[in-house]
């Protein structure tokens, strides 16, 4: 599927200093198979190596 966002809705307290907070809004992932999802409810940060 390929689209274009001409618009987002955020509320205010999963705003940190600007940027979307992940953990506090806690978004449910679709895993796969019949019935399997997951939140977030932790990040962690892993800096790209260069080459």
């Amino acid at each position: 599927m390929i689209g274009q966002v001409i618009g987002v809705h955020i509320r205010h307290e999963f705003l940190k200093e600007g940027r979307f907070d992940t953990v506090a809004a806690r978004p449910v992932a679709r895993c796969g198979y019949r019935g399997d999802y997951t939140e977030v409810t932790g990040l962690f940060e892993m800096i790209r190596p260069t080459a």
